[in-house]
């Protein structure tokens, strides 16, 4: 999963890549934790992009060019 926090130009980037695979979410902050994210993105503030998998987080990216490397290499 592909989580986007507080950058909708990041995640309206992701939309022309191909990775069928991932789910796109994205949360603002302030805004209330829809509960299929709550696990997800407990303790996650900093924007950017979080590939998530088997509850484990990478670190948060903030271009897309970083984006397409972390879909690129999900394995």
């Amino acid at each position: 999963d592909l989580t986007v926090i507080d950058a909708p130009e990041l995640a309206a980037a992701t939309a022309g890549l191909y990775a069928p695979t991932v789910h796109l979410a994205l949360h603002a902050t302030g805004r209330p934790i829809p509960p299929v994210l709550a696990e997800t993105l407990e303790g996650k503030t900093k924007r950017g992009a979080y590939l998530c998998r088997n509850f484990a987080c990478q670190a948060p990216v903030d271009t897309l060019p970083e984006v397409e490397k972390l879909l690129v290499s999900r394995g």
